[in-house]
């Protein structure tokens, strides 16, 4: 079993380009959970998962033909929704 701070892929002689993330890092980026110990990957990740919810809530209201938001309404409610949903599951 090897530790949250070892290298999720071993060094090789051939291998230059070696990223130099932990597992724990790798593990935080692939599931998106700002627990990867390095602040600025945490922040990050917490800015991609706003992102990509925001994203996700502005296209579900623009495929809803009930919908009464314009364009600017949509995006701003999604926005503010996207960052209270995040506080509320302390991802933000």
């Amino acid at each position: 079993m090897t530790k949250q701070t070892d290298s999720a892929r071993p060094m090789c002689v051939e291998d230059i380009d070696y990223s130099g993330l932990t597992a724990q890092e790798h593990a935080a980026i692939a599931l998106g959970v700002p627990k990867s110990g390095e602040e600025w990957l945490d922040k990050m990740i917490r800015e991609a998962n706003r992102m990509k919810l925001a994203g996700q809530l502005l296209a579900g209201n623009a495929a809803n033909p009930a919908c009464a938001l314009n364009n600017d309404q949509m995006v701003l409610w999604s926005v503010v929704t996207a960052d209270a949903l995040l506080a509320e599951l302390d991802m933000d």
